[in-house]
C-alpha cells in the first residue's frame, strides 16, 4: 500500500482567471529523448486557466512538437475528472461559489455535440477517469465523500458510463487509497495503470485496486490533470502541471515508467479529461454543414431548414465535386432513437441551402444535417427547436374570493410556454372548473377572458371551493392551476381539524398581541410540522386561534380534544380553551373550557387535553385557544388536531356554559388563583360546583 499521508490535496486553477505566465523551470525529469508518436495520433482534453487568451472548452492537441492547440468545443469543462468512450465525452464541472461547492456532470455526443446534464455529487468528484471498453464503465480516483477525510483518503471506483449524468449517480467502491491519481488509463489490452502526483506509474487491479509499482517517472505535480494511453502503441501521455512553471506534455513508456518531454504550453494552461482524439469523419469526407437554422412562422409544421456547405474537408483540404445532404430529424427528449429522414439532395462545396420540410405533430425536435461523399459522413449538425403550437405554462396567480356565496375568480394571463415554442395569445383561451370536495363542474370553456365570477347557492353543510384554470394553445392544454379555497356553509359537529392544509388553517381567525406593534410572532401555519404554532418573544402572548362557526344544539353536550406541543424542552406553554358565539376576544370571554394550563411536552412528543361544553341555546360557536406564554420564553406553541363532538360522557367533568366568573379551589377547600390552579381542583360558577383536571 503506498505511504499514508502523501500529498493528495485537490488542486485546480481558476478556471475564469487569465493565469500570468510562468517561469519555464524548476522541474527535475529525465533526459528528452526522442519520441516518436503513432502516425495521426492527437489528443484531446478541457484546458483551462491560459495566460495566452485561450478560451476554457475542450482542445484537440498534437502529440508532437511544436504544440498545437485546436479548439473543439468550449461547453465541455473537466473540473471535476473527464473521460472519452465510445464516442461520448464525459466530464463534470466543478465550481466552488462563495463558499459553496456545486458539481455538474455531463455527456457529449462529439459528433453532434448534443450534451445532457444533472448536477452531480461530492461523491463523483474525481481526480481523473478513465472509460473500460470492456465493461462500459467508468474507473476514477474520487474525492472521498466523506468531507473530514479531504487531503487524507480517497476512493477508488467505478459508475455505470450510462448513470453518469443521471440524478443522483452513485460510485461503486473498490478500495481507499491514500495517493492521488492524477492519471488514470487502459491500455490496448484493457489494463488500467495509474500515474500518482508524485511520479509514480503503477499497474493497477480494476477489481480489487491491487497495485503494482512500474517504476518512478521523476513527474512531480502541483495542480491536478489528466493521464491517456494511445492503445496502438501503449504510449501514454500525461500534462504535468507545475506551481511556478510549465504545463508540459510528457510520454511515458509504460513498460518502464520512462518519461520522454514533448513540448510545454505556451499558455500554462491545466488539462483535465485527458483522451485520445478520435476523428469524426475520413479526412477526405466533407466538413460539417455551418449556419444551420430553421424557419417555421407561428405554429406551422412546414418550414424552411436552411445550411452552408463547407468549402474544406474534414481533413482541412480544399472541397471539391459533388456531395450529398440529408436531412433529419428526432424527438428531442429520446437521444438514442433513430433519425428520420426528411428530405436529401446533391450540391456542392460552399453553397448556401435551404429545403422547405413538414414535421408530423407539435414537438420539441432535433433536427440534423449531415453531408457525404465517397470519402464517407461529414460530422453532424444539429440544431433544436420545438415546432408548432406549444404547450402553455400554467395561469398564474389564480387568486379566489367570496362576497357571500359570489364567488370571483381572477388569474394571470399566460404568456411563456414550456419549451420556449410558438404561442398564440390572441387565440390563447382558458378552462376554469370548480371543486367542491370530490365533484369537479366544469363552468367555463374556451374562455378569453382572465376572470370568472358566479353566485352558488348556500349549501347546507360546510363545503370547500376552489377553481382550477388550464390554459389552451390550439388544443395543447397547460397543467391545471389550483385557485386558494374558500368556505361556504357552516361545521356541524363531529368537527376535527388535523391543519393537513394552509387552506384549513385559513378558516380561523387570528387575533395578535396588542402588545407587540409588529405582529413579529402570532399565530400560523407551519407546513413542516403540519400544524398552526405561534412563537413568542420578548412580550408576553396574548393570541388567539380561533375556529370557524360550528353549529351546535343547545343542551347538548359536546367534548373538545386538542393535541399539542411546545418547541423548548425548558420553557412551559400557558394557554386557556374558550368557547363563544363570537369569534372575537369579548366573544371568547363568554365561557372558559380549560382554565390556565401550563405544559411542557417538546416536539415531535404530543400532549391532549380535553374538555366538555355544554352550549345554553342552539347557534353557531367558536373554539378558541388563548396563549398565554410567558415573555422572553422563546417558545413555540404548536397545535396539531382540533375536535369537537358529541360528549358520551366519559372523561373529565362538565364545564357547562355560563356567565359566571369561575373560582378554584384545592381539594381541601383552600382557594386559589386561576394560574395556582393545577391538578384536581374544584371549580365554583355561580350556583354549579364540579371537581376538574387541570394539566
Amino acid at each position: 500500500m503506498p505511504a499514508y499521508g502523501a500529498d493528495i490535496t485537490p488542486r485546480v486553477k481558476d478556471a475564469g482567471s487569465d493565469m500570468p505566465a510562468r517561469a519555464k523551470s524548476g522541474i527535475t525529469s529525465p533526459a528528452p529523448t526522442a519520441h516518436e508518436a503513432a502516425a495521426g495520433v492527437e489528443l484531446m482534453g478541457c484546458a483551462f486557466g491560459s495566460s495566452a487568451g485561450h478560451k476554457s472548452g475542450l482542445y484537440k492537441f498534437s502529440t508532437t512538437a511544436p504544440e498545437v492547440m485546436t479548439l473543439l468545443n468550449e461547453d465541455p469543462q473537466a473540473t471535476g475528472g473527464g473521460t472519452y468512450g465510445k464516442g461520448k465525452y464525459y466530464c463534470q464541472w466543478y465550481l466552488s461559489i462563495m463558499g459553496s461547492d456545486v458539481w455538474t456532470n455531463f455527456v457529449y455526443d462529439t459528433n453532434t455535440w448534443e450534451w445532457k446534464g444533472e448536477i452531480g455529487s461530492r461523491e463523483t468528484w474525481a481526480y481523473d477517469l478513465a472509460y473500460d471498453d470492456a465493461t462500459d464503465r467508468i474507473y476514477g480516483c474520487f474525492h472521498d465523500p466523506d468531507e473530514q477525510y479531504e487531503g487524507a483518503r480517497l476512493v477508488f471506483g467505478w459508475i455505470e458510463a450510462d448513470k453518469y449524468a443521471t440524478p443522483s449517480p452513485s460510485i461503486h467502491p473498490v478500495c481507499d487509497v491514500f495517493e492521488a491519481y492524477d492519471g488514470l488509463a487502459f491500455d490496448g489490452t484493457g489494463q488500467l495503470f495509474a500515474l500518482t502526483r508524485e511520479g509514480k506509474l503503477y499497474r493497477l487491479d480494476k477489481e480489487t485496486g491491487a497495485t503494482t509499482l512500474v517504476g518512478t517517472t521523476g513527474l512531480v505535480g502541483y495542480y491536478n490533470t489528466s493521464a491517456t494511453i494511445d492503445k496502438s502503441t501503449g504510449t501514454m501521455y500525461y500534462f504535468l502541471c507545475l506551481k511556478d512553471g510549465p504545463t508540459s506534455l510528457y510520454a511515458i513508456d509504460t513498460t518502464t515508467a520512462e518519461a520522454t518531454h514533448i513540448y510545454d504550453l505556451a499558455g500554462g494552461e491545466e488539462v483535465q479529461g485527458l483522451a485520445i482524439f478520435e476523428p469524426m469523419a475520413d479526412a477526405d469526407a466533407p466538413a460539417a454543414a455551418k449556419n444551420l437554422t430553421l424557419d417555421f412562422e407561428g405554429g406551422s409544421l412546414t418550414g424552411n431548414v436552411s445550411f452552408t456547405t463547407p468549402t474544406k474537408t474534414y481533413g482541412g483540404a480544399d472541397g471539391g465535386g459533388m456531395i450529398n445532404y440529408s436531412v433529419a430529424y428526432r424527438l428531442y427528449d429520446e437521444e438514442d432513437s433513430e433519425y428520420f429522414t426528411l428530405t436529401n439532395g446533391i450540391t456542392t462545396y460552399g453553397q448556401d441551402i435551404t429545403v422547405p420540410v413538414t414535421l408530423p405533430d407539435n414537438y420539441q425536435y432535433v433536427i440534423a444535417v449531415t453531408l457525404n461523399n465517397s470519402a464517407g459522413n461529414s460530422p453532424t449538425a444539429v440544431v433544436d427547436r420545438f415546432i408548432g403550437y406549444d404547450t402553455p405554462l400554467s395561469p398564474l396567480e389564480c387568486t379566489l374570493t367570496s362576497e357571500g356565496t359570489q364567488m370571483t375568480l381572477t388569474w394571470t394571463a399566460v404568456e411563456k410556454t414550456m419549451h420556449n415554442g410558438y404561442l398564440d395569445t390572441d387565440a390563447l383561451t382558458y378552462y376554469v372548473t370548480r371543486i367542491e370536495g370530490d365533484v369537479e363542474t366544469v363552468v367555463a370553456e374556451a374562455t378569453k377572458a382572465t376572470s370568472l365570477t358566479e353566485t352558488l347557492t348556500m349549501p347546507e353543510q360546510h363545503t370547500s371551493i376552489r377553481y382550477s384554470v388550464r390554459a389552451d394553445n390550439h388544443g395543447m392544454v397547460s397543467a391545471a392551476e389550483t385557485s386558494n379555497a374558500v368556505s361556504l356553509g357552516t361545521y356541524t359537529a363531529p368537527y376535527v381539524c388535523d391543519f393537513e392544509t394552509a387552506d384549513q388553517f385559513g378558516e380561523f381567525t387570528v387575533l395578535c398581541k396588542e402588545s407587540d406593534p409588529g405582529n413579529f410572532y402570532h399565530w400560523e401555519y407551519h407546513a413542516g410540522y403540519q400544524a398552526a404554532h405561534v412563537g413568542n418573544g420578548k412580550y408576553a402572548d396574548d393570541d388567539w386561534l380561533i375556529t370557524p362557526a360550528i353549529r351546535l344544539e343547545g343542551g347538548k353536550k359536546y367534548t373538545v380534544k386538542l393535541t399539542v406541543a411546545n418547541n423548548n424542552a425548558n420553557s412551559l406553554a400557558r394557554f386557556t380553551l374558550n368557547a363563544g358565539n363570537e369569534p372575537t376576544r369579548d366573544g371568547m370571554g363568554q365561557h372558559e373550557l380549560l382554565a390556565l394550563t401550563e405544559f411542557t411536552c417538546k416536539r415531535p412528543q404530543t400532549t391532549e387535553y380535553q374538555a366538555n361544553f355544554t352550549p345554553a341555546a342552539d347557534g353557531l360557536y367558536y373554539v378558541g385557544i388563548h396563549s398565554l406564554a410567558l415573555a422572553s420564553s422563546w417558545d413555540d406553541f404548536i397545535v396539531y388536531h382540533i375536535e369537537l363532538k358529541d360528549s358520551d360522557n366519559s372523561g373529565i367533568a362538565d364545564v357547562t356554559a355560563t356567565e359566571a366568573a369561575a373560582e378554584y379551589y384545592t381539594i381541601d377547600g383552600r382557594r386559589v388563583s386561576a394560574d395556582a390552579a393545577h391538578g384536581l381542583v374544584i371549580v365554583k360558577r355561580g350556583t354549579q360546583v364540579r371537581k376538574v383536571i387541570i394539566k
